[in-house]
């Protein structure tokens, strides 16, 4: 994976725009600050590689009780349904996904018939994914560090990806070089600009220290634009979770008020904690294809 040291971002990577000012939202050094033009959010200096590894080790994805809880799994195959649906992606199809995980997504590709590849930023995740769907290709790093050379792919997936890219315009290049015609792109990112962002503020669920940028509508349309690619849709992201799955993330992600009030709900409902609901944590979805 191409290396990097803590990055001092001063220009916005959505519109590009050079007027920013501080949140007063600090993550163990790193400053979080907003587009003037845009409201797209953003760290800056970045955290260092060092400190990002240290986030993405073997534990990070325990919140999320990836190894231990086997209703997880249902709830990811039913929260990337609609992801795959919006690619487009059909049996024999080439479907990528960058921000694999644990090969969830990759695996309900293949089950579908297409042939699944999938890159992580996290190589304990892809350790993990290698194991779990031996049918699928998987490497760890990013898109430009070209994992899988010559190869093009019918659809490309970024769920919960996009916000943790140091050069996000850079990924999403390379997005279009390597989809098939025809093919699309779809996004699954946090949305600065949401109505629950705007709710919540500070306490948004989504503000952490490995997510280096907040697209808002426009700051995405922006970016996808100058790589070359032209939304078709942008809608909320729905997410399938559980009460079991919440109050993991709320124990691991304090949140003021949140975290207490899931704490409560789990302790008075446990007949609950497995039922599967469909929530909005304040994303988008984003549709897009080459520009022509």
């Amino acid at each position: 994976m191409t290396d990097h040291s803590a990055l001092d971002v001063h220009i916005c990577p959505g519109c590009r725009g050079d007027q920013r000012q501080p949140t007063g939202r600090f993550f163990n050094g790193p400053q979080l600050w907003r587009c003037l033009l845009c409201s797209t959010e953003f760290l800056s200096p970045q955290p260092t590689d060092a400190r990002l590894d240290e986030i993405y080790g073997p534990d990070y994805f325990e919140p999320w009780a990836i190894s231990d809880d086997p209703s997880v799994a249902d709830l990811k195959r039913r929260t990337f349904a609609p992801i795959i649906e919006a690619s487009g992606a059909r049996p024999g199809d080439a479907l990528l996904d960058i921000g694999c995980a644990t090969g969830v997504l990759v695996g309900q590709a293949i089950s579908g018939g297409m042939t699944g590849y999938g890159i992580d930023l996290n190589e304990h995740a892809i350790k993990e994914a290698r194991s779990a769907v031996p049918q699928g290709k998987f490497a760890h790093g990013l898109l430009q560090d070209d994992p899988f050379p010559g190869a093009t792919f019918d659809a490309i997936t970024m769920v919960d990806l996009i916000e943790h890219v140091r050069h996000p315009e850079e990924e999403l290049r390379g997005v279009v070089e390597r989809l098939r015609p025809g093919g699309k792109l779809v996004i699954s990112t946090p949305r600065v600009d949401s109505m629950l962002r705007k709710i919540l503020r500070s306490a948004w669920p989504q503000y952490r220290e490995e997510h280096l940028s907040y697209f808002s509508r426009h700051g995405m349309e922006a970016v996808l634009q100058r790589a070359g690619l032209t939304v078709r849709s942008m809608q909320a992201t729905t997410k399938t979770l559980n009460l079991g799955y919440i109050h993991r993330h709320a124990q691991a992600f304090p949140m003021r008020a949140i975290t207490p009030m899931v704490r409560l709900t789990y302790s008075i409902a446990p007949f609950a904690r497995s039922l599967p609901v469909k929530v909005r944590l304040g994303e988008m979805t984003v549709v897009a294809t080459p520009s022509e």
